[in-house]
Order: C-alpha cells, then structure tokens, then sequence
C-alpha cells in the first residue's frame, strides 16, 4: 500500500512538471513569435522609410493595391488579406448539408469554404505602420499620401485587424481536439486500527482511469463547429475589406474639403488685394479732384468686409484641416497641414448605366460579401446546435491495484473499461436549435435591408455624380479667364476715368462669384465621384 501511495503521488508531481513543461513551452514560443514579429515590423517600417525617399507615389500605389477590396471569388477572397491554413476539415457531406440548409429563395450563399492544407498555426497579418512624412515637405499632403496614412496610420486599422486575428483564432481553438482525462484515486483505507487477517477490511485499493470524449468525432461535431469559425473568418475579413471602402471615401471627402476652402481662403486674398489697389486708385483720384470722396469710403468698406471673409476663411480651414488630420491618423501637430490638388485636373467619365452599377456594387461591394457570409455562418451554427443535442459519450480504460497482503492475500492488478454517455431524454439543446434557426432566419432579413440600401444609395450616388459633372462642365476655365479680363479691363478703364467705381465693384463681384463657383463646382464633383465609387464598390485609381 505503501507503494501504491507512492505511486500515486509520484503520479501527480509528473503531472504538475508536465504542466509547467507545457506553459514554459508556451511562452517560449509567444515569446519568439513577438520577438520576430518585432523584427518583420522594424524592417517593414525601414523599408517604408526607404520608400518615402524615393517614391512617394510608388508606395500609395502598391498599399491601394494590397488594401482596396477587390472582388473575388468568396471562399478565396480572404487570402489578399489576411492567409490561414487550418486543420483539414471533414466529411465533405457536411458542406453539402449547409448549401442544403443555407439556400433560400432571396440569398444565394457563397461557395462552401475549400478543403485547405493541414497546418499547425496562423500567419500574422502584418502590422499597420506609421506613415513618415516626404522629406523638407512634412506639411503638405498629396491624395495618394493621404489615402495612405488614412488606410495605415489610423488605430482603426489596427483594431479590425484584430477582429480578424480573434476570428482566427476562434477556428484554430475549435479545430483542436480535447484533451483526454485521467482520474486517479486510492480508496478503502483503514480508518483507525489497520486491518489485520482476523480483523479484515478493504483491502485498499488504487485506481488509475484514463477517458477520452469521442462524440465530436462520431456525430461531426467538432467540423461542424469548424466550419462556422471559417465561415466567421470570412466574415471579418469582409468587414476589413468594407472598411478599407468607407475609409477612402472618408479620407476623399475630407481631402478635397480642404482643397475648397485652401483655394478659397486664397480667393479672399486676392480679393483684398484687388480691393487694395482700387482702393489706392480711388485715393490719388481723389487726391487730385477726380473722385469724390464717398468713393473712396465704399471702396474702404468693402476692403474691410473683405478682410473679416479672409478671416473666416482662415478659420475653415484650420478647421478642415483638423479633420483631416484626425480621419488621417496624421499626429505631427507640430504644423499646418495643408493639401495640394490642380483645380484644373481634368474630369474623369466614371460613370456607368444605373443597371450596371447596382448589378456591379451587388457584386463587389464587401458588406454585401460579408451579409452572405454571415448567412452562411448562421445556418453552419443551426449545424452546430443540431449536432449538439447528440449523447455525449466518453469511454475509458482504467487500472486497478489490490493491495491484500495485509489480509494474507497476494495483491492483484486488474484492468477496467467504461463508457460514460448522456441520455438526451429532455434536454436535447431545442432552445438553443431555435435560437440559431431565428438568427439565421434574422441574417437573410438584413441582407435583404441591406441590399435595398445599397441600391439606394448607388442610384443616389449616380444622381449625385451626373449633377456634380454637369456644374463642374458649366463653369469652364475660358469662363474663369474671361471674368478675369473683364474685371482686369473695367478697373484699367476706371483708373483712367472713364468707367464709375460701381462697374469696378461689380467686375470684381462678378470675377469672384465667377471663381467661388469653380472651385466649389470642381471640389463637389471629386467629392462625389469617390462617394459613387465607394457606392459601388469599385476601385480607386491613384492620382500622379
């Protein structure tokens, strides 16, 4: 018995070092894979600044091409983001249940996610890094740089990067299988006196079970609970992709916010300016005779009215900028920052037929993508539950040892088998089956809301686009430069006398409402154009 107890014990203790074994193991491994991912990072962020030096514009182009959602299959769409080898998942029955069981007569469910190859892990998606200023022009920002720090300097980035990570790791925990259990136990010891062959008791035994659960295996349960992690991966990743989508048309809508009120804060400068040198004119007019003097008092009024549109002006666009900075993840605050964009850029023809692009955004647009897949996922979890309501069953295989020399009997060893099995009599998980069943009856009725959205908004957003293109038509450069030269030939007249100081104000009224439109006409049409794009889904061409 004696043995036995020793025995025993000896059993833990190797039991507790195989633990301590294991986390040691563990944080090894955390510990290596930070310490490389540290490196990668380092380097990326080397890399990045190397980039900055040489080609700015290079750069935003390979980030526009590794982060603008493209429209792929859906079972291989993730891959551009996010790569993830999980455990080989089977049968392959169970797909063709889940098609079953996700069809209906609204949602077309993506493709049953591929057999991958076995692996062990997870390959980390890098990590967003900050974006380096060009060199001796920290403040000024072009579009494709401020594309770029909106899509890798912004915290969140960062955040539904590890939605992702949290969704992958979700189905790498669900593709293990369970551990095994040991139970161990020395029974029917000696309470007082020890037992003696004419006071006999016991005899003292000890036991040593070992069970393993394998109700995941026979009734699928374990691929069945993998199938719906995949399906939430895809879902994440999705999301990331429709992020990406709302984030360029954020960082647009505030790019060229600031490029309207920039080039009308320096529309308000020349105004004074002109002012000015009316106002100059007027003087020496009136100095020598030539003018009265209430001329010169409403020229000096308007300089003054001038100067308090120059100071809102001013006020906007420190304002626009803060925005921007903030939409940016911009965090040099130890300047302005200001944007440089040509008015004069010629238009794009973007637009498509209204059939075609509701047929293209119903297509490419990531949150539909990522509706279908949480319909999938809501019918692989009806899978889940179904399953769950089956016995659990847990056979077991044990050893005992007799200890009966204490009653002049030699000890024996003899070996054990169970199965320990629930009987699913009143508990058979119906709640938990309905449960699931209205969450996917729930996902298909979102997508369906979603989807006239969607469509919505692109024939919004087309209308928008189509009114946008005709203003910024209407308003044309030769328009600009001819209130330029007429305002330019009323004030050489006036100078000379022979044109009255209302004419002078007028001309420049003209030339600046003239301007304002043009700059506003041009602004709201890249605004719109990017709102349109984003609307349906398309791809984002970068600007040299």
């Amino acid at each position: 018995m004696k043995n036995g107890l020793k025995l025993l014990v000896g059993l833990v203790f190797g039991l507790l070092i195989c633990s301590l074994e294991s986390c040691r193991t563990a944080q090894t491994a955390a510990a290596r894979s930070q310490k490389a991912e540290s490196a990668l990072s380092k380097q990326a962020e080397q890399s990045l600044q190397a980039a900055d030096t040489s080609n700015s514009g290079k750069r935003s182009k390979a980030v526009a091409s590794a982060v603008e959602p493209k429209q792929t299959d859906p079972a291989t769409s993730s891959a551009d983001i996010v790569a993830f080898n999980a455990t080989e998942i089977e049968p392959d029955e169970l797909f063709t249940e889940l098609q079953q069981c996700s069809t209906s007569d609204h949602v077309v469910p993506p493709d049953p996610v591929p057999t991958p190859a076995a692996s062990t892990g997870t390959q980390s998606v890098s990590e967003p890094l900050p974006l380096q200023p060009p060199a001796e022009s920290g403040t000024v920002l072009t579009f494709n740089q401020a594309v770029f720090a909106g899509l890798n300097s912004h915290p969140t980035i960062g955040a539904t990067i590890e939605q992702i990570r949290q969704s992958q790791g979700d189905l790498l925990q669900s593709s293990l299988l369970p551990n095994p259990t040991l139970f161990a136990d020395i029974q029917m010891l000696p309470f007082g006196n020890a037992f003696t062959p004419t006071r006999q008791g016991g005899p003292p035994q000890q036991d040593v079970f070992l069970t393993y659960p394998i109700d995941w295996f026979l009734f699928g349960k374990r691929t069945s609970e993998m199938a719906a992690k995949q399906y939430a991966v895809h879902v994440t990743q999705a999301d990331f992709q429709d992020l990406v989508r709302t984030r360029i048309q954020l960082v647009a809508t505030a790019f060229f916010d600031v490029v309207e009120v920039q080039a009308l804060e320096e529309l308000a400068q020349e105004n004074i300016e002109n002012l000015e040198a009316v106002e100059q004119k007027t003087r020496q007019a009136v100095d020598i005779g030539k003018r009265p003097t209430v001329d010169l008092s409403r020229v000096r009024l308007d300089v003054l009215a001038a100067r308090q549109q120059l100071r809102l002006a001013h006020a906007s666009v420190i304002s626009k900028q803060a925005e921007l900075r903030s939409i940016t993840g911009w965090e040099d605050g130890s300047s302005a920052l200001s944007v440089v964009w040509p008015l004069s850029t010629p238009l794009v023809d973007a637009r498509m037929p209204v059939e075609q692009a509701l047929a293209t955004s119903e297509r490419t647009r990531p949150d539909l993508e990522s509706l279908r897949w949480q319909v999938t996922q809501a019918c692989a979890e009806v899978t889940v539950e179904q399953r769950a309501a089956r016995p659990e069953i847990t056979p077991g295989f044990g050893w005992t040892r007799q200890y009966q020399k204490v009653i002049d009997q030699p000890d024996a060893n003899s070996w054990n088998a169970n199965v320990t099995m629930s009987v699913p009599i009143f508990d058979r998980n119906q709640g938990n089956i309905a449960k699931a069943q209205a969450t996917q009856h729930q996902a298909q009725f979102q997508y369906q809301a979603k989807l006239l959205d969607v469509r919505a908004e692109v024939r919004q957003a087309v209308a928008e686009l189509q009114a946008a293109e005709d203003n910024a038509k209407a308003v044309a450069d030769e328009q600009l430069q001819l209130a330029s030269q007429v305002r330019d030939s009323i004030v050489e007249a006036y100078s000379l006398g022979g044109r009255p100081l209302i004419d002078v104000l007028d001309a420049q009224r003209n030339y600046r409402e003239t301007y304002r439109l043009y700059i506003t006409t041009r602004t709201a049409y890249w605004t719109a154009l990017y709102r349109y794009r984003a609307a349906v889904g398309a791809q984002v061409v970068e600007h040299e």
